[in-house]
């Protein structure tokens, strides 16, 4: 297809992702400029919704739905074209989407044309000389790897958005077996490893050699420069290395919110809670119907412990998204420590209903003292929590819990584990978290923290 195409006022560069109303530059925000070259190199096909996503956020969770809808809307807002009567983009409801304005062609240069007969005879055998002799190259798309490996990948892909990370692991180890030249497999299988809840030293090591070949296979990839940061803090405590990589992220896309939020987890390490809440902000202002902004903010001021503020925050994001388990947890822990107890039981009794907790578990913290109530659902959320462990969920949760219910060895163990594998999430917690503060006098919690290199900025402090 030419590179070069004209549609109505707008020429639109495909290879350079560039478009001009005449001969003046329009900016489009990279994820618009993308969707508007896929349309055009398919116009006039209907080119599903599920497609576009596929390509806008092969190594990201986000609403598919409202994100792709504001993209279109910003497309159109560009081009001065109607969702009711369309000039360029069609809207064809439940589907998809199609390019309707028709691109001209331009005139077709033919080498006979200038080099005379004999000089396109030579042409066309030196063309066919290349053509036999310079080998294919061996990075295969989407389009081009086997049916059978094409499928895996969409349900891994499907498990990955879900935040199933362990299932969609699965599907990318058996993409990757089957096609280890097929780049996007490599990188979604070292994601699902690095960004789950359990991710730890030994994901780490899983990980990096399936970054590394994506890498080998596609040099430049946000998505991988932010997996490269993850594995520097995990492997090394390497804060400086972390902070390089996602901001190489950032130089391909500045509006990449995978790694303004792993900017955001290096300030959270470093105890910088202001330079987190900045990066916070700008996520914010990237994507601001996105509800888990709210509880970030909630969750940083949470452990900064300007409770009252994160209440604030958290609030707003349960009034958005009621089932928001994070958003409600965060509040319960707010009002537990403003000693709000009213609230902090209604919280507690909202999320065992939940959790389906059983009737005798939710009539006594719904009608026993305060003191009893909350011990009562500490002990069902810690049974709770174990089961989720035992399937791959998040292990820090249980240092609090063993603390608050008076099993210190279990706690002082959980701590030291934690710290000894690096897992990544707790690392992130460890030196910010307000609520450890109950532990700082213990010298075996000390211990745990200085497991890691004093010589590292690390939560060693």
């Amino acid at each position: 297809m030419r590179h070069k195409v004209t549609f109505g006022e707008f020429t639109l560069d495909t290879k350079e992702g560039l478009l001009f109303r005449g001969h003046e530059r329009v900016h489009l925000r990279p994820q618009s400029m993308q969707v508007l070259v896929h349309l055009v190199e398919h116009q006039g096909e209907l080119v599903p919704r599920s497609g576009l996503a596929s390509i806008l956020w092969v190594d990201s969770h986000v609403d598919e739905d409202l994100g792709l809808t504001a993209i279109i809307r910003n497309l159109r807002q560009v081009l001065g074209d109607s969702s009711t009567s369309p000039k360029y983009i069609e809207t064809i409801p439940t589907k998809g989407y199609r390019f309707v304005a028709t691109c001209p062609s331009g005139p077709t240069i033919r080498p006979a044309l200038i080099i005379g007969t004999l000089g396109s005879l030579i042409a066309l055998m030196l063309v066919g000389f290349l053509v036999g002799h310079t080998p294919r190259s061996s990075v295969l798309t989407l389009d081009e790897i086997p049916a059978t490996a094409r499928q895996v990948y969409m349900q891994g892909l499907q498990e990955y958005r879900k935040g199933n990370l362990t299932g969609s692991r699965s599907r990318f180890e058996e993409v990757v077996s089957l096609v280890p030249a097929f780049p996007d497999g490599h990188l979604l299988l070292g994601k699902s490893l690095l960004f789950s809840s359990g991710a730890d030293l030994k994901s780490a090591d899983q990980a990096e050699p399936h970054i590394s070949e994506f890498l080998h296979l596609q040099p430049k990839s946000g998505g991988a420069y932010v997996a490269l940061s993850r594995i520097s803090i995990i492997k090394n405590l390497d804060t400086a290395k972390a902070t390089y990589w996602a901001e190489k992220a950032l130089e391909l896309d500045p509006h990449d919110t995978s790694a303004l939020d792993q900017l955001l987890e290096i300030r959270l390490i470093l105890g910088d809670t202001t330079g987190a809440l900045d990066y916070v902000k700008q996520i914010e202002d990237i994507d601001p119907l996105q509800v888990t902004n709210w509880v970030y903010r909630g969750w940083v001021l949470l452990f900064s412990g300007d409770y009252e503020a994160a209440a604030s925050h958290c609030r707003v994001s349960l009034s958005v998204e009621e089932e928001n388990s994070f958003a409600r947890n965060c509040l319960f822990e707010a009002y537990l420590a403003l000693d709000a107890t009213d609230l902090a039981r209604k919280h507690a009794l909202d999320m065992m209903k939940i959790g389906n907790a059983p009737a005798d578990d939710v009539r006594i913290v719904q009608n026993a003292t305060f003191d009893e109530a909350i011990q009562r659902f500490f002990y069902w959320r810690l049974e709770n929590v174990k089961k989720k462990v035992a399937i791959g969920g998040d292990p820090y949760p249980l240092i609090l819990l063993y603390w608050r219910l008076g099993f210190a060895d279990e706690a002082i163990n959980q701590l030291k584990e934690l710290a000894a594998e690096r897992h990544y999430s707790s690392v992130v917690r460890f030196s910010i978290d307000s609520r450890l503060e109950v532990l700082s006098s213990n010298p075996s919690i000390r211990f745990a923290f200085n497991l890691f290199d004093e010589n590292t900025v690390s939560v060693a402090k």
